[in-house]
């Protein structure tokens, strides 16, 4: 049986007066938190509603506005509707438990088969069945309203937040920028080579030469643990440490004993770095160099390989270095110092292969290209074997330095 006309009219007022205050909170773009009260509101008091829970999932289900219930919220489990169709359905009483009991009806909101979010509701039992129909119909329109306009905000949110990250990556790509030398040195008793992909826009690699004098001068590689903007800003506060000791004249082993120590108290052991670096003398062709837990460098003339293992442990990750041994030794001309980052070795291919060290020495003493073009090759070849379906899963840096 219909409801008399009076009556009719007077759900159709109470319709539209809730339409319009979800409207107008909408339209002065209220923040997620008003709207759901609005919502509670105006259903209670407009629509005479009994009970109402409404949840909402942002990654885990919340219950954001209730009233009217006999038995704690949280006691519902939303899982067990995961099967159920997107349409609203009458509850069958006794069968989820007492606090689902207390509702006449569940309304799933839902957006391109994805459940946005659960309304309960129990309608007053003065009205008639057709009215109650009518007032869960409504609920579900103004659910669906609330819903567009959440889904807006957070989409709007996603939006800024992903803005700030950018600009963020921006910032934090040019701090890393200046990390590295702007030009490297060509002179008549050495040449350079320097190449650097990021596994993201940013990374934790590092590579410097700093002159000390007219015959003197450090060729340095680091990698820090972990990436992206916390990896590339620690750099940086690494390089200004080491710039400052190395204009300091610390010897070399004064050098990695103070960064090591600066690295643990700056970062509380949150990070360490893996780093080689070598004082090469042209004057005499020597070279002292300390390697801190990071891959050999390769010096490599007339066929003859050597690996530069000679050093201590990772910084940052002791308060004091157990050990630091000096490496020593003598270069011949023609020699070249290739240094490098794990990301190349541990570089895999679809077959789960990783590129190893054996592919750079036989690299090395194949080819007799120039310096930048020996890292095109190079770099070339890892890209063959990596293959165009799997990515690389470090940053890649190489540094070569050519003593003539």
């Amino acid at each position: 049986m219909k409801p008399p006309l009076s009556d009719a009219v007077d759900f159709r007022q109470l319709e539209l007066n809730a339409l319009l205050e979800i409207t107008k909170a909408i339209n002065n773009n209220l923040p997620e938190e008003s709207l759901y009260k609005i919502f509670h509101f105006t259903l209670r008091s407009n629509l005479i509603i009994k009970k109402l829970a409404l949840f909402i999932f942002d990654h885990i289900w919340e219950c954001k506005t209730h009233f009217g219930l006999q038995h704690p919220i949280a006691n519902i489990n939303l899982q067990i509707f995961d099967n159920h169709p997107q349409n609203s359905w009458i509850v069958n009483k006794g069968e989820y438990g007492d606090v689902v009991d207390e509702f006449d009806v569940l309304i799933p909101i839902a957006h391109k088969n994805r459940i946005l979010a659960y309304i309960f509701a129990d309608g007053d039992e003065t009205f008639g069945e057709h009215a109650k129909k009518e007032k869960f119909n409504f609920i579900e329109t103004v659910g669906n309203i609330l819903m567009v306009a959440i889904e807006n905000k957070r989409f709007g949110r996603k939006q800024l937040e992903q803005e700030a990250l950018r600009k963020e990556l921006e910032i934090a790509a040019q701090v890393q920028s200046m990390l590295f030398p702007k030009k490297l040195p060509s002179t008549e008793h050495f040449d350079f080579a320097a190449t650097y992909i990021p596994h993201h826009s940013i990374g934790g690699d590092y590579y410097d030469y700093i002159k000390v004098d007219k015959n003197k001068f450090f060729v340095c590689i680091g990698d820090v643990s972990g990436k992206g903007v916390p990896a590339a800003i620690y750099m940086s506060n690494f390089q200004a440490t080491l710039r400052t000791l190395v204009y300091q004249r610390l010897s070399l082993h004064d050098i990695v004993k103070q960064l090591n120590h600066l690295t643990k108290i700056n970062t509380g052991g949150d990070y360490f770095v893996t780093f080689f670096i070598a004082l090469i003398n042209i004057e005499n062709s020597s070279i002292e160099y300390v390697n801190a837990g990071h891959n050999a460098p390769i010096l490599f003339n007339n066929d003859h390989l050597e690996f530069l293992e000679v050093g201590t442990t990772i910084l940052g990750a002791l308060d004091i270095l157990p050990f630091i041994n000096i490496g020593t030794l003598n270069y011949t001309t023609g020699t070249l110092l290739f240094m490098y980052t794990d990301g190349i070795t541990e570089t895999e291919n679809s077959l789960g292969e990783a590129f190893e060290i054996q592919r750079i020495t036989d690299f090395l003493q194949k080819d007799n290209l120039n310096l930048k073009d020996k890292h095109n090759s190079l770099i070339n070849t890892l890209n063959d074997f990596k293959g165009s379906e799997m990515r690389y899963k470090d940053d890649i840096t190489l540094f070569s330095c050519l003593l003539k």
